[in-house]
């Protein structure tokens, strides 16, 4: 269904003009248009709710790191996790239980190798895959934020692969409002 207020919008085409008729083409204003307003109460989704600072911005938030929630790392190029990172990720869990009142932001990371566009993409499979992991385990969906870093925040900047599978990771970051 087409949103009501591009019913408003009329455009000439070439569709309209009868082909029997001899019509110049010079007398037919392609580009003429009504200008086309979203009825009162109906939003517009290409209006930018921030153009007049309507928005109210929470810049109070920050994210802890916690020495009971362990990364989860990932093999070179992969976004599903080995039996190693299973118990991590079990561990984790089971302390989300315990904490149930916690909201938590699952950034995903990678090496520096591959595009960034690949990696930001890398980043995000890697962080829903643990969100859809932790919510098999009975975490609550709503608690889990995931995001990508790509490679724009190693912890390691050497070019090798001990320094590369040490930025291949999920990290577990608690939200503080």
């Amino acid at each position: 269904k087409i949103p009501s207020f591009f019913v408003g919008e009329k455009m000439i085409s070439e569709k309209n003009i009868d082909e029997n008729s001899v019509s110049n083409m010079d007398d037919i204003d392609l580009m003429q248009t009504q200008k086309a307003t979203p009825p009162e109460g109906e939003s517009n989704p290409f209006f930018d709710p921030n153009a007049e600072d309507k928005i109210n911005k929470n810049n109070d938030k920050k994210f802890i790191s916690s020495e009971q929630l362990n990364d989860i790392y990932f093999a070179f190029d992969q976004h599903k996790i080995d039996k190693s990172a299973k118990e991590i990720l079990l561990k984790n869990a089971e302390w989300l239980k315990h904490n149930p009142f916690l909201k938590i932001k699952l950034a995903g990371h990678c090496d520096e190798r591959g595009t960034n566009n690949y990696n930001i993409a890398l980043g995000e499979r890697r962080a829903l895959y643990v969100k859809k992991q932790l919510a098999f385990l009975g975490i609550s969906e709503n608690r889990l934020f995931p995001i990508s870093f790509g490679e724009e925040k190693p912890t390691c900047w050497e070019g090798e692969e001990k320094c590369w599978s040490k930025n291949r990771r999920v990290q577990f970051l608690i939200i503080s409002d």
